[in-house]
């Protein structure tokens, strides 16, 4: 059972909670009564079970077990391959889960905002209230007003052939500038943008900073107190090129 998936219901239901941010639930609350219980719900749990985990903006907490480091966070419109498992925070499990891939913006609202700041490679927990899960309608095996608990793994973010052609593109022309300027470049290692990600994702975590925007402004801060020039390839999160 591919409870991650939305459903064309999910859908109107996901557009009716954010164009409208309300509507009826059968014991009476509307999405914002909804959310600030399951919130209260699941932090009350995170604490009498002694879990440190992140709150992301929009309600879903995670706690991370393995920060990856194979990239960045996955746009809503790139796809993703992830190993999962789904269970009530009591426990039971409504989804033995599997390995799936697809688009991020066609799972639930959860999964669009706790893996959407996660790099590729980390594995962790998620804590979705209902009203970003399947809100207060029954799905399958899921009753209503369910606060769900995924385990996950986001093993990989599959880049489009466009994305890829345009990459390998960049890169042929910034080698082919370097050469023609007779310009001396080194190309910086995948261990030094692991630990730009790693910075942004803390600021991202704690704070209303974008990964992408934290990384950018941490690699001019870097230029600007050690090195002459920094190549950055648009599609590119780890082809850099340093010029000292």
């Amino acid at each position: 059972m591919r409870v991650v998936r939305k459903s064309v219901l999910m859908f109107f239901v996901a557009l009716a909670f954010m164009f409208t941010g309300c509507f009826d639930k059968p014991d009476g609350l509307d999405t914002a009564a909804q959310m600030q219980k399951d919130m209260e719900t699941i932090d009350n749990y995170l604490t009498l079970n002694n879990i440190s985990a992140q709150l992301d903006k929009s309600g879903v907490r995670f706690s991370i077990e393995t920060l990856g480091t194979d990239g960045f966070p996955p746009r809503l419109d790139q796809a993703i391959k992830v190993k999962y498992s789904g269970r009530f925070l009591d426990g039971t499990q409504f989804d033995k889960g599997g390995e799936v891939t697809a688009v991020l913006n066609t799972f639930i609202l959860g999964w669009q905002a706790g893996l959407s700041v996660w790099p590729a490679g980390t594995k962790g927990t998620l804590y979705v209230p209902s009203p970003l899960g399947y809100g207060s309608s029954p799905y399958n095996s899921i009753p209503a007003n369910s606060i769900l608990v995924f385990d996950v793994e986001l093993e990989e973010v599959i880049p489009s052939n466009a994305e890829k052609a345009r990459l390998a593109a960049d890169i042929v022309t910034i080698d082919q500038y370097l050469e023609s300027h007779s310009i001396d470049a080194v190309k910086i290692q995948p261990a030094y943008d692991m630990l730009l990600r790693r910075k942004a994702l803390a600021q991202c975590l704690h704070g209303t900073r974008s990964v992408s925007s934290t990384i950018r402004a941490e690699r001019w801060r870097t230029m600007s107190s050690s090195l002459t020039a920094l190549l950055l390839p648009p599609t590119s999160s780890t082809a850099v090129w340093l010029i000292t």
